[in-house]
């Protein structure tokens, strides 16, 4: 009976049997039949679950419940299962994950659109609050694997390949303290594109979301991104894009977003980043675009080290951004002599205050923008500090309020001596009086 016992609790976590182990693998049939015969008599009705309005593909639906009440007992069996085109008119696989913990590792390239989706639990984290989280939690690393050997640098999911696309929502997605710093939770690689929505991850040494190699794709709804030794999401590839849209990043260790790749580009909108001991954003040498609207920074960078936003690439577009209260200074434009390209800003809209550094920076190398509409005031050191601006380019500071920055209260604009004919101030500036240049 110990041996059966055994294989029954293998049966319900679908665990698979190690080979050689005879007594288990003679069993393991028995097992899952009979489990098989118990769910046939408590399985859930799937249209009454609570996350059926969310059901993408309703005509191909599978539940995934270790307990037995679903059509799968593990989730890897319903993953490489669910690899090919559904029978009928069905577009592509939904797999609904019943509130468990399921321990995963998994490549995904199939042949029809994929659908991951969890099931939400009210919790009550104050008095008379409540708020939903994902009861669905999928973990991976090598302390968390109850058997089989996981190595340090595994990925929960990767989507690969230019099949077809791979969707999750309502998950918890974790890696084990002790991963290296070649995992993730979530990869879009090879051309693949992935959408998630309404997830929260937790990562310690590495990115939790890589998107990598040329054209793949990650598109990031509603999520959420916890404490982190790493970056939160790196855009790694060539051509590669990211969308990020009402996501939240709190106490990132690294740059909460690195975009990275060659002519990689990103779009953040209604995104939050609070306490990022290092950037928010990241837009290296080699990037090409980067938007964000209406999204904010508080409380991030670190003062003579890491600004808010550090960008080198091709073309940045803020749009009515706040950043407040922030321990460094808020943007910093610095192009590099090995670019092929001249670093441009449009900022438009835009609150930064009482930030520990200065607004803005256009930096060492040159590069050049166009500010309008922005607040920019109370800073520690100056509102706009213009070391470099390209030749035969300009900074255009056109309809700002920039007021009471600097110890001194007299540094709204400060400008390197010899760039008097590269910046334009105009319109209703309030700051022409006290621009000040510096030898």
């Amino acid at each position: 009976m110990r041996a059966y016992d055994a294989a029954i609790a293998a049966a319900k976590t679908g665990l698979v049997v190690a080979p050689g182990n005879d007594d288990l693998l003679s069993c393991l049939s028995t097992a899952k039949t009979g489990l098989a015969a118990k769910k046939a008599t408590i399985e859930c009705n799937r249209e009454r679950l609570e996350c059926w309005n969310r059901v993408m593909f309703k005509d191909a639906v599978r539940v995934v419940d270790p307990e037995g009440s679903g059509d799968f007992l593990s989730l890897a069996d319903a993953i490489s299962q669910s690899q090919g085109p559904p029978l009928g008119n069905a577009v592509g696989w939904t797999l609904i994950l019943r509130p468990a913990t399921y321990e995963i590792s998994a490549v995904l390239c199939g042949d029809a659109p994929l659908q991951l989706l969890g099931e939400l639990v009210a919790v009550f984290p104050e008095k008379n609050s409540e708020r939903r989280e994902p009861a669905a939690k999928l973990r991976c690393g090598p302390s968390t694997m109850s058997q089989g050997d996981f190595p340090p640098d595994c990925v929960l999911f990767s989507a690969k390949g230019y099949g077809s696309p791979l969707f999750l929502e309502d998950l918890s997605l974790t890696l084990a303290k002790d991963s290296s710093a070649t995992a993730n939770c979530l990869q879009s690689t090879e051309g693949a594109s992935v959408t998630t929505t309404g997830c929260i991850f937790y990562s310690h040494n590495s990115p939790a979301v890589s998107v990598q190699q040329s054209m793949s794709q990650c598109t990031l709804r509603n999520c959420t991104f916890k404490r982190q030794t790493s970056a939160a999401v790196l855009l790694g590839g060539d051509t590669t894009n990211l969308v990020m849209e009402k996501c939240t990043v709190t106490e990132c260790i690294k740059a909460a977003v690195e975009v990275m790749g060659q002519d990689s580009t990103a779009q953040l909108t209604d995104c939050s980043f609070t306490r990022c001991q290092r950037q928010a954003v990241v837009g290296y040498n080699a990037a090409n675009r980067l938007e964000m609207v209406r999204c904010e920074v508080t409380s991030s960078g670190k003062l003579g080290m890491y600004s808010c936003l550090l960008l080198s690439n091709r073309a940045t577009m803020l749009r009515n951004c706040k950043f407040d209260r922030d321990h460094s200074e808020a943007i910093v434009m610095q192009g590099s002599d090995e670019s092929d390209h001249l670093p441009f800003l449009s900022m438009d809209g835009c609150a930064l205050t009482k930030n520990s550094g200065s607004g803005v920076i256009f930096g060492v190398s040159p590069c050049y923008g166009i500010l309008s509409r922005n607040a920019i005031s109370d800073s520690a050191a100056s509102g706009i500090t213009l070391l470099a601006v390209a030749v035969g380019k300009k900074v255009i500071l056109r309809d700002n309020r920039i007021e009471r920055n600097g110890l001194g209260r007299g540094s709204d604009v400060v400008a390197v001596k010899g760039l008097e004919g590269r910046i334009v101030i105009t319109g209703t500036n309030n700051v022409p009086e006290k621009q000040r240049f510096l030898n």
